[in-house]
């Protein structure tokens, strides 16, 4: 039963981090001109907007670790800073994978990953995705476990 639920909190958790990538990329492209999400055929740009956010997390998932790791060795302050290239990388590919997304060069690129994170940030902040915890409390109603049980989530052991 636990696990099913744990399973469930998942889901719904993806959901919610899959829509809210959804509305940050759609306030980053109506506030960067340089970032364009367009209708394709029939399909009116929200499905457009979600498609890409999941090719974003796609690629974000197999590029952002090897670049970030072949930053690592210049030291912390370039791993900052290639973290910012990085996302105008990412964009720049998903740009090329997706029909109905433009980004138009590098620095729009690294201009829109910048306020696309800043937009992740503060709608994952008032959602309260930021913890798994604090989240499975505000949109799963789970019961957390005991005092012990809590310290063991905080440090990855019970959940």
């Amino acid at each position: 039963m636990k696990t099913l639920q744990q399973f469930v909190g998942f889901l719904i958790r993806l959901l919610v981090v899959w829509l809210v990538d959804t509305l940050a990329l759609l306030a980053t492209a109506a506030l960067l001109s340089g970032v364009q999400i367009s209708a394709v055929d029939n399909r009116p740009v929200f499905v457009v907007a979600v498609a890409v956010a999941f090719t974003l997390g796609i690629v974000n998932f197999l590029v952002r670790p090897f670049l970030l790791l072949a930053a690592l060795p210049l030291g912390w302050a370039a791993v900052f800073l290639a973290g910012f290239v990085i996302n105008g990388v990412v964009l720049q590919i998903a740009s090329a994978l997706m029909p109905g997304f433009v980004v138009d060069g590098l620095w729009a690129g690294i201009l829109g990953g910048f306020i696309l994170s800043l937009f992740n940030t503060i709608l994952n902040t008032l959602l309260a995705i930021d913890t798994r915890i604090r989240f499975m409390r505000t949109w799963c109603s789970a019961r957390l476990p005991t005092r012990q049980g809590r310290r063991q989530a905080l440090l990855g052991v019970a959940w």
